[in-house]
């Protein structure tokens, strides 16, 4: 990720000083900042009093709801020493995919990573009890791009490759090697962990959802076990078709990562 980094952040790369703003909270933006180079200060603002809440390092992002809605900003960013970011836009990311499919593997990887670790405090967090129960067919206000995302390949559906399997079917385990991702035609898929014999849920998955994206990304074994919850009819893609898919329409790219970035809020909210 960093070496391709290192390539956009000469072409479109922006520099803040220590001190600098790169965002207001309740700002409006259409923009997030992948770190390239310094340290930034995530600060939470309420009555007056600011609050460090995170600190960001090299090959964070920061941000990224901006490339899914134009809420306002819910945190203020500045830089606590020089800093070197990378401006990813909406436009960007349509115009840059079609050309440089490695880019799109590098941001799904980066989103991906950092949902594992989040996920793996939630396992903690939620090991006796289990997270709260969230909606078959996945994150809150998901459901329009989980739509257009399967639209995209409806055209390219080959019948002979679908995947059939029953409830209480498992479609992979944790350690498996793993070379494929899966959208759900039909179906439910819940994808959990265990710990010290309790299963934790992560998350529920329905109908236009996709799972097992790290498999395209990282070549590591899987780090989670995937369960049919309910008759389910699946569509496995590969990296190559993946990546053929996105060069002609690189509104699968958009799609992907805006799905990603609404997981990672949801989770992180779960967190709050």
């Amino acid at each position: 990720m960093m070496e391709k980094m290192s390539e956009l952040t000469g072409r479109i790369g922006k520099t803040f000083g220590a001190g600098d703003v790169v965002f207001q909270q309740g700002d409006t933006g259409d923009t997030m900042y992948i770190i390239h180079t310094g340290t930034l200060a995530v600060i939470r603002e309420t009555e007056g009093t600011g609050t460090v809440v995170a600190r960001l390092n090299p090959g964070d992002f920061v941000g990224e709801m901006a490339l899914v809605d134009q809420e306002p900003r819910s945190a203020t960013v500045k830089a606590i020493e020089e800093a070197t970011l990378v401006p990813i836009t909406r436009s960007f990311l349509l115009k840059h995919s079609a050309k440089d499919t490695r880019f799109v593997l590098n941001l799904m990887e980066s989103l991906s990573a950092r949902l594992e670790r989040v996920d793996e405090m939630l396992k903690w967090r939620f090991a006796e009890s289990g997270p709260p129960a969230g909606p078959a067919d996945g994150p809150p206000g998901d459901e329009p791009r989980s739509a257009a995302f399967l639209k995209s390949f409806s055209a390219s559906l080959d019948p002979a490759a679908l995947i059939r399997v029953n409830q209480g079917d498992i479609i992979f385990r944790t350690g498996d090697a793993g070379d494929v991702m899966y959208i759900i035609l039909d179906g439910e898929v819940h994808v959990s962990q265990e710990e010290g014999g309790q299963r934790f849920v992560q998350a529920r998955f329905g109908r236009g959802h996709f799972f097992g994206e790290m498999a395209l990304v990282s070549g590591r074994p899987r780090v989670a076990t995937a369960i049919a919850a309910a008759p389910s009819v699946l569509m496995p893609l590969t990296r190559e078709t993946f990546l053929q898919k996105v060069q002609t329409d690189p509104e699968v790219a958009l799609h992907t990562v805006q799905i990603l970035i609404v997981r990672l809020r949801r989770s992180l909210q779960m967190l709050d």
